[in-house]
């Protein structure tokens, strides 16, 4: 802020002005005073919250997305199944449980899959005596009583009976219920019968449940082969039954977030097609920190702020509400505008003493003037100088792109010796002045939008020739009618940023070119050395040559780690995609590793598939992802063996494990295996001469041919590493 006044002293002094004039002066000081202080506040602080929304809306819109996918996948979970049942001309008990036994697996928040036949009413006892002979004792349909007791359920023209169970353990309550003995549920079920889609039920409470938490169930309906399904009639006259799927809705949640980091969001997942009073399915609690917000932290902090993301799930309409808690303000939304009040205030405080004084006597006002100027410029250079000590480079313009102000960073970078001298001017006048076309035309964007523009790059060429890379953003300021008054901006200087990640492409690029030729020579030389052509070689010579060749071999494995990443970063790796036996590819792995595995003492053993048909794949990727599975059990494998294992993981998909016997994974330290430089264990387990990159490298490969990847494991007992390849094309080569 800078403050310059021509006040006639010697008028005042002399008593030329009446005091009602005096008076008339300093109410308009207060009043300016005011009003600047306020003006440069708010600003400040439209800057601060309007940063502080644009994230917390980003980290909103990823935590709902996560949900709505995880929901979207139970669906399609469901829908495989319902896809099992159409494919089969009858499925036995033993049949839903291991084709469903994979996805409760992979899936911790799936409470329980049912099979819900119709059965007309004459068809009962037929249901139960073929159920007790399957070995579930006393099975019979039942629902509850009015006391919530679960009795026989009477007579009825037709029945839903809970038939088949999976997992069955803690659901055991379940078996034979009629889900067409509530209302509810029975409008769902004939809901997604006359529909032939998949249906969502309200909030209920499981009869199976022992918490305070609330489930829902998704039905497809299941219809007879070979019957005509056109019309609602005809879906009715074809339907054989329902495939369930049953969910808790915290563990659904927990699923979702639980791996997230830690941010202090409260996080609503509200059923909107429900009746008032039934819509909140549950309530996610923060794990960081609390969800109160206390009087003195609201005092300081914005009013608290709300994200709704709704979206369709199945029939219904639902809503993921996402709100910050004080927690993720304190990390996320900065204050430093508070101090602009204090200072505009004591500035204005002064130079009303300052009149006041004037207006006192002249001797009086002589000491007073001196005494508070000093302080008057004490406090000015306080206030410059939070603003002086901002990292950003500050300024703002006018909508016609005429500079209005600037903190003293942005002067120098101008080729200015004070922020007074930018008023007026424009791009055109200073140092950058070839780049002004397109900062109008930024400005004009902005103005015109009466929107932000965020972190932005330009490239900048100076008078001198000399290049740099710049960091923007652009923000209007707009009246209460929406019409812009003015601009602010801040830059910083991200050369120095752009200059590392250029130095790192070149040492790549020296890792390749210079290291790896020098290295060929090396090893070839030791292997005419080992080999007795340069001469005989004694035991102690071989001995120190092996140990040489050993490491030439794991300095060229993390040289080639290296580029491998740097590629699949860049985007230069290429697939070479053709049609081949993952067999075949298994079976080379293996002959390749066994000396390996042999010299640890470890049996590396193959348990292999049969007609498994051709996969469209990269056979060096694949070989490259096979290998490092298998160099990882070894290394980390003392006693035991290693198997490699193939087996189709679905319909459209093949499944490659590789499990060991050795020290295992921490549970904490899973989710981190994937990432690049990362190596875990404990202390004693880690081996040296790894990077860390290979197992990044074989996710990134694998995506790529459109598979998955993952990892079970206990600690102290092994681990099996698994990825799938995709029979079908739905792969990004």
């Amino acid at each position: 802020m800078n403050v310059s006044s021509k006040i006639p002293v010697d008028g005042f002094f002399s008593g030329n002005l009446s005091a009602t004039a005096g008076r008339r002066i300093v109410f308009m000081v207060f009043l300016v005073g005011i009003l600047t202080t306020f003006m440069i506040f708010f600003v400040t602080r439209k800057m601060s919250l309007d940063n502080f929304r644009v994230t917390f809306k980003h980290d909103a819109i990823m935590r709902a997305d996560l949900i709505e996918r995880t929901l979207n996948n139970r669906i399609r979970d469901l829908d495989s199944i319902c896809s099992f049942y159409n494919s089969s001309n009858k499925v036995e008990r033993d049949e839903f449980r291991n084709f469903t036994a994979s996805s409760l697996v992979d899936n911790r928040d799936i409470q329980a899959y049912y099979w819900i036949p119709y059965v007309p009413g004459p068809e009962r006892s037929g249901y139960e005596a073929e159920a007790a002979k399957c070995g579930i004792k006393g099975f019979v349909f039942k629902e509850k009583s009015p006391d919530g007791r679960l009795i026989p359920t009477g007579q009825k023209e037709c029945y839903y009976p809970v038939y088949f169970l999976e997992p069955d353990e803690g659901n055991e309550v379940v078996f034979g219920f009629d889900m067409g003995s509530e209302p509810t549920r029975l409008k769902t079920l004939e809901k997604a019968r006359d529909s032939g889609e998949a249906t969502v039920t309200g909030r209920v409470k499981l009869i199976q449940e022992t918490e305070e938490q609330f489930g829902f169930m998704i039905l497809r309906p299941v219809y007879r082969k070979g019957m005509p399904v056109g019309t609602v009639g005809e879906r009715r006259k074809a339907l054989s039954g329902f495939v369930a799927g049953v969910f808790r809705s915290g563990d659904l949640m927990k699923a979702a977030i639980e791996n997230t980091p830690k941010m202090n969001l409260p996080s609503d997942l509200i059923d909107l097609s429900a009746r008032d009073g039934e819509k909140l399915l549950y309530h996610w609690k923060p794990r960081l920190g609390t969800e109160r917000i206390g009087r003195i932290f609201s005092l300081f902090y914005p009013a608290k702020t709300r994200y709704d993301c709704k979206f369709d799930f199945a029939d219904r309409k639902w809503c993921v509400s996402v709100t910050p808690g004080p927690e993720y303000f304190k990390m996320k939304c900065s204050m430093f505008f508070w101090p602009v009040l204090p200072a505009g205030f004591s500035i204005t405080f002064l130079l009303i003493l300052f009149l006041y004084g004037a207006f006192t006597g002249k001797d009086r006002a002589e000491k007073m003037v001196n005494e508070r100027t000093r302080e008057l410029e004490e406090t000015k250079k306080n206030l410059t100088l939070i603003l002086d000590t901002i990292p950003e480079r500050v300024f703002w313009k006018s909508p016609d792109s005429k500079y209005l102000g600037c903190n003293r960073p942005c002067a120098l970078d101008a080729g200015l010796s004070s922020p007074e001298e930018i008023v007026g001017m424009t791009d055109d006048d200073l140092k950058w002045s070839r780049n002004a076309g397109q900062h109008k035309l930024d400005d004009a964007e902005v103005t015109k939008n009466c929107k932000p523009k965020l972190n932005y790059e330009e490239h900048v060429t100076n008078p001198d020739g000399s290049e740099i890379w710049v960091c923007k953003n652009k923000i209007p300021i707009c009246d209460p009618g929406g019409k812009v008054y003015a601009i602010l901006g801040t830059y910083e200087d991200i050369t120095e940023r752009k200059r590392l990640e250029k130095v790192k492409d070149e040492f790549i690029s020296v890792v390749s070119h210079e290291l790896r030729t020098p290295l060929a020579a090396i090893k070839e030389s030791i292997a005419i050395v080992l080999d007795g052509i340069a001469g005989p070689v004694s035991e102690e010579q071989n001995d120190f040559l092996s140990t040489g060749k050993r490491n030439v071999d794991r300095l060229a494995r993390l040289i080639n780690d290296l580029l491998d990443f740097q590629k699949m970063k860049a985007g230069r790796d290429e697939m070479r995609v053709r049609e081949y036996s993952i067999n075949e590819i298994v079976k080379e792995v293996k002959e390749s590793m066994t000396v390996a595995a042999s010299k640890k003492g470890l049996d590396l053993e193959l348990e292999l598939s049969d007609n498994l048909p051709n996969v469209r794949f990269d056979r060096d990727k694949i070989t490259q992802v096979l290998t490092n599975f298998v160099n990882n059990a070894l290394k980390f494998t003392n006693e035991g063996n290693v198997k490699i294992s193939t087996k189709r993981y679905s319909e459209n998909a093949l499944c490659v494990s590789v499990a060991d016997t050795g020290v295992g994974i921490k549970h904490d330290d899973v989710h981190k295996l994937f990432q690049p430089f990362v190596q875990v264990g404990e202390a004693g387990t880690k081996r040296g001469g790894s990077t860390g990159l290979g197992l990044a490298i074989s996710k990134s490969i694998i995506e790529k041919h459109g598979g998955k990847i993952w990892v079970d494991s206990v600690f102290g007992q092994g681990s099996v590493f698994s990825f799938i390849l995709p029979i079908t094309e739905r792969r990004k080569m």
